[in-house]
């Protein structure tokens, strides 16, 4: 595999993880008062956002390394 496509399968996750956090975020702070539910800090909810990205943009990153090598 060559440089240039570890360097796009590495920019992909990253522009993608900047989609999934905005949306992860949206979903924790504007979401529960519209299903009655107890709101989460702003705080709170960018914490949550980083964890999961973190942890979310590893297994998405072997994730894409594995189906390139099976195909």
């Amino acid at each position: 595999m060559s440089k240039a496509n570890k360097k796009k399968h590495l920019i992909k996750a990253l522009t993608w993880n900047v989609l999934a956090m905005t949306t992860t975020y949206f979903v924790l702070t504007l979401f529960p008062p519209l299903i009655d539910l107890k709101p989460i800090s702003k705080e709170g909810a960018t914490g949550l956002v980083i964890l999961d990205r973190i942890i979310k943009f590893v297994f998405y990153y072997l994730h894409e390394r594995a189906w390139f090598k099976i195909n």
